[in-house]
Formats: structure tokens, sequence, C-alpha cells
């Protein structure tokens, strides 16, 4: 669904960025400003083990719950990484229906609250 959201938005006015194998594409503690997208290429997630593979978008969940992310991400692959600033996102979600930020962020605070609680990364 958010693929769909992403793909619906003007992607060659958004910056993408290039990174080579053992790049840092993500750290910990980085400011939620932004929404991440691999064009190509495949990303890994050390912690909690997760691939991302084109079309991916990355640490979804964090990007609506939370203030910073919370995992580091590597470049297994050489990628490419589109970046949408979040406030850009959000219109978009809000033009589409008014409730549709708020829903997406209520949604993700109690996924990544279930999480915590579970002690999951």
């Amino acid at each position: 669904m958010f693929f769909d959201l992403v793909n619906s938005l003007p992607l060659d006015d958004y910056p993408q960025q290039d990174y080579r194998p053992g790049q840092i594409v993500l750290s910990r503690e980085v400011a939620t400003d932004r929404l991440l997208v691999v064009l190509h290429g495949r990303l890994y997630d050390p912690i909690c083990r997760r691939t991302y593979a084109r079309g991916s978008i990355l640490q979804l969940i964090e990007f609506f719950a939370a203030n910073q992310y919370q995992d580091l991400i590597v470049a297994k692959l050489p990628s490419r990484v589109l970046v949408i600033p979040r406030d850009e996102f959000r219109d978009h979600l809000t033009s589409q229906s008014s409730l549709t930020w708020l829903l997406a962020r209520t949604l993700s605070i109690e996924r990544l609250a279930a999480r915590v609680a579970d002690g999951r990364p």
C-alpha cells in the first residue's frame, strides 16, 4: 500500500543516493525526517537480520512512530536509495485523506510499543 503511494509521487523530483557494499545507509538515532526507498541493490539490517531489496521502504514503522531510526542499515551490494522528505510525504498522504497520516502514525506507534514490550528489536 505505501509503495503504491510512493510511486504516485513525482519520483524524479527527489534526490537519490548511491552506496557501495559495506557502506552505512542509515545509522542508529538518525532523525526520521526522510523516507528511504530502495531503487536497486540490496541492503541489510544486522540487528533484525532483515534484507531490503528493490521497492523496500526502510524502517517504515520508525518513520511514522519515532523521532529517530533505531537500527543500522548497510549496503550488501551496490545500491541506490530514493530520499523523500518527511514533510512532502506527509503532505501527499494527507492530500489523499486527512486521516491517513494520523492513522499510519497511530498504528505504527502501537506496533512499536508492542515490539518494545516483547523485547523485540
